[in-house]
């Protein structure tokens, strides 16, 4: 991992404060911004030095990413460490998690409007509003995906 300039140095703190506005932790933004960054896979190690942050925080965080499929973990055939990089199938794999969130969502305000009781008719429409948002969020966002996969093959020079 090469010394970062001040422009990188620039570009990661914003991004962890990019994220910190939006409640997540800066440390998160701050290491995404990294291997945004980083022209090949990245140990713990180069990650917690350059940002000058812990190991355990950074391990924290690559989980994290790790397990909603914004970074990859790689291994190389004989190296006994660990990589993380960027995974190719970030932007895509974003679209299909926003998606399960919105049938998530679906599922408890179907729950909640279950709970209520039929008297109650000011809980009963918030509940079938949130179900009408949950359904309008995932047909668009079905589309909006749809819309970026035709994009992402354009950008990568691949057919649709």
């Amino acid at each position: 991992m090469h010394a970062l300039t001040e422009a990188e140095a620039t570009f990661i703190e914003n991004q962890g404060l990019f994220f910190e506005g939006f409640g997540l932790p800066r440390i998160g933004g701050r290491i995404l911004a990294l291997l945004l960054l980083s022209e090949g896979p990245v140990t713990l190690d180069e990650v917690a030095a350059t940002l000058k942050v812990s190991k355990a925080s950074a391990s924290t965080n690559l989980r994290h990413f790790v397990t909603v499929g914004l970074v990859d973990v790689v291994t190389p055939l004989g190296d006994r460490k660990t990589y993380y990089q960027w995974s190719p199938r970030a932007w895509e794999r974003r679209y299909d998690l926003v998606t399960v969130i919105a049938g998530a969502a679906r599922g408890i305000a179907e729950q909640g409007l279950a709970a209520i009781g039929p008297d109650c008719h000011e809980a009963r429409a918030r509940m079938q509003e949130a179900i009408a948002f949950a359904d309008y969020m995932a047909g668009a966002l079905g589309g909006i995906r749809q819309g970026w996969l035709e994009r992402l093959a354009q950008i990568r020079g691949e057919k649709a």
